[in-house]
């Protein structure tokens, strides 16, 4: 979203006007409108719903969306207790539990079994060795989908083609079986 239409919404937030018709106007979903509004408005106070800072939702979204985005392996302590688990061929779904359990109020300590498994198929990101993807249970270097593609995926065996039915089908004159005919009475 651009920095206009966060002041085009800001004008029309504040002279009173509804979420949904700001959506209409602006050509976007009411659902991210409110959310537009709810993270740039002001976090204290009793207007904190209706107070909302353009610039400061602008300043925002651009440092949300710097790259490249800090690792949550950066985090020492983190990168460590996952790498021990891993030698102990733990599965990020395990580690990921065990955090959560071990460390319940410590955000900086949680982390998904996506975000391992991203973090070891990339090559080690942040403080989480290369290597360690060989303490998985595949022991594969690389990632694969769970399931293979089907070899005839949507083909029909022995399919006739339209193209290939003989003439008389395409006049219809001579009638051709009928579905309860070929079931057993």
């Amino acid at each position: 979203m651009s920095l206009e239409e966060r002041l085009r919404i800001a004008d029309l937030h504040l002279g009173g006007t509804g979420v949904r018709r700001i959506a209409a106007l602006v050509g976007r979903s009411a659902a991210t409108i409110s959310r537009e509004l709810a993270r740039g408005g002001s976090k204290t106070g009793p207007q904190a719903r209706t107070k909302y800072a353009p610039y400061a939702a602008q300043k925002q979204a651009e440092l949300r969306g710097r790259r490249p985005k800090a690792s949550k392996f950066d985090h020492p302590e983190l990168a460590l207790v996952v790498q021990k688990k891993l030698c102990l061929k733990w599965s990020p779904e395990q580690i990921s539990d065990h955090l959560a359990a071990v460390f319940p109020d410590r955000q900086e300590m949680r982390v998904s079994p996506e975000a391992i498994y991203q973090a070891l198929y990339g090559g080690g990101r942040g403080g989480l060795r290369g290597d360690l993807h060989q303490h998985l249970r595949t022991g594969r270097a690389i990632r694969r989908p769970r399931r293979p593609a089907a070899k005839n995926s949507g083909k029909i065996p022995d399919m006739t083609m339209i193209s290939e039915r003989p003439a008389e089908v395409e006049g219809r004159a001579v009638p051709g079986p009928w579905p309860w005919e070929s079931q057993c009475l």
